[in-house]
């Protein structure tokens, strides 16, 4: 009986000692990555990740491949990553026309271009939009050459 007892004892003691200890193979870092499975923090995603399988980037946006052919480059989501939608071809971004007297007249970069006829014949906007001006200004605004 008494040795059933002592045997009792130690079996309750290992196990109690056993619990405290941690199990081989279950070692973890800081931000809970399994370190014995060889996963590691990458700041830039903050996942945990196995380096030799997926690399740590400098970006945050995923790999995404898009099966399409954009003229101008593909749109770019709050997190300036690609989406796969085309960027829209905007022709009228820089375009500026305006007619002058006088290079104040002009906004910045740009001066006056006396003309000698009245009219200044078809004018063509960024659409392709074409008017006959015959405004009471002599010029025309163009881009200063440098």
């Amino acid at each position: 009986m008494l040795l059933k007892l002592i045997t009792g004892f130690l079996l309750l003691v290992s196990n109690a000692m056993a619990s405290e200890s941690p199990r081989i193979g279950n070692a973890r870092d800081t931000h809970n990555c399994l370190t014995s499975a060889g996963y590691q923090w990458c700041e830039q995603s903050q996942t945990c990740i196995r380096p030799w399988i997926t690399e740590c980037s400098q970006s945050k946006c995923p790999d995404v491949m898009c099966a399409m052919y954009c003229k101008v480059g593909f749109m770019n989501d709050d997190n300036d990553c690609n989406i796969c939608k085309c960027n829209v071809d905007d022709k009228c971004k820089d375009w500026y026309y305006k007619t002058c007297d006088n290079n104040n007249q002009c906004k910045d970069g740009y001066h006056c271009i006396l003309q000698k006829r009245t009219c200044m014949g078809s004018i063509c906007n960024c659409k392709g939009m074409c008017t006959r001006d015959c405004s009471p200004h002599k010029g025309l605004c163009e881009i200063k050459s440098h």
